[in-house]
């Protein structure tokens, strides 16, 4: 089966009216700011715990700057 531009344009076509239609019918909802940052705040946190140990081991690396990347080519001297 070859898939053409033609049915890729016509399935996009579909997929559009469908999510059309989905908003049409969709009741807008009110977002309680109050709620909304105090999620925000807790995913952070977890996200901040999670790459914590992450952040260490880089820092760890940076600071010695001659350990990282591949060793220098000697250079050959002509005689």
């Amino acid at each position: 089966m070859v898939l053409t531009t033609t049915d890729v344009r016509e399935t996009v076509r579909l997929l559009d009216e469908i999510v059309e239609e989905y908003k049409q019918l969709a009741p807008e909802r009110m977002r309680d700011w109050r709620t909304y940052e105090q999620r925000l705040a807790k995913r952070v946190q977890m996200a901040l715990a999670e790459f914590r140990p992450l952040i260490a081991e880089i820092a760890a690396v940076l600071k010695h700057p001659s350990k990282n990347g591949r060793e220098q080519k000697r250079a050959l001297s002509v005689e």
